[in-house]
């Protein structure tokens, strides 16, 4: 195999898991288990389930991840900042990502030892990287493709294939594209409807607007005439 097609194959596969990564980004609760079956080896099995201590008063960057009950929720409200900055993030904010998702299992974070959301100092070696990790530091370099969809009834995560994609559906007439569309028609032909009467108030003579009706008056009158004749 040439190197090309090797670099085009792991390109693929990298793009692949930023659409899932997308997919995770937008998640409901009630879409866990879906999710999780569809993608097995994204995320380690364990941390799922893994629910760290709630934080202390003096752990101000723990809060600050406004503390959901389980640690994939922060990891997706994290996911979800880095989003919205197209992952143009600090190297702490890298950092944390990474840190965040790990094998509470294999790092031996069991009951009895203080579980906490994201794994600092010595125990970062112990993370092993999962599709998750390889992704996230693709997308630092890939901000281009990390967009949130135009169409505001939407807003959805999504990864673009060219840089001038700006809807997460394109094709299809429920398609957020065509919905958008509509909306800017629609809103179009009510500015310039609005436009075309305020130019007729503007032009109108009032003088004229008087003759129209007296001549329709004469005419009601002479219609009524006919038919009295009749």
């Amino acid at each position: 195999m040439r190197r090309s097609d090797t670099s085009w194959d792991e390109q693929q596969k990298l793009l692949a898991d930023a659409k899932t990564l997308a997919e995770f980004a937008n998640l409901t609760p009630e879409g866990v288990e879906s999710f999780r079956k569809a993608h097995r080896d994204f995320f380690p099995v364990s941390w799922w389930t893994y629910k760290p201590d709630p934080p202390s008063d003096d752990d101000s960057m723990f809060r600050a991840m406004h503390w959901p009950d389980m640690q994939w929720q922060i990891v997706q409200r994290l996911i979800r900042d880095a989003w919205r900055k197209s992952f143009q993030i600090s190297t702490a904010g890298f950092v944390t990502l990474l840190g965040t998702v790990f094998d509470p299992e294999k790092m031996g974070w069991d009951e009895t030892k203080e579980r906490l959301p994201v794994a600092m100092g010595w125990d970062m070696i112990n993370v092993k990287d999962c599709p998750y990790h390889t992704v996230v530091r693709w997308l630092v370099g890939q901000s281009w493709r990390v967009k949130q969809c135009r169409y505001e009834k939407c807003r959805r995560c999504f990864v673009a294939e060219y840089p001038k994609r700006l809807y997460c559906t394109n094709d299809g007439d429920t398609s957020c594209f065509w919905a958008h569309r509509k909306i800017d028609k629609h809103e179009g032909w009510k500015e310039n409807a609005e436009q075309m009467n305020k130019s007729r108030r503007d032009d109108y003579d009032p003088k004229e607007r008087r003759r129209r009706y007296l001549r329709d008056k004469k005419r009601e009158a002479y219609a009524r005439r006919n038919a009295k004749r009749r």
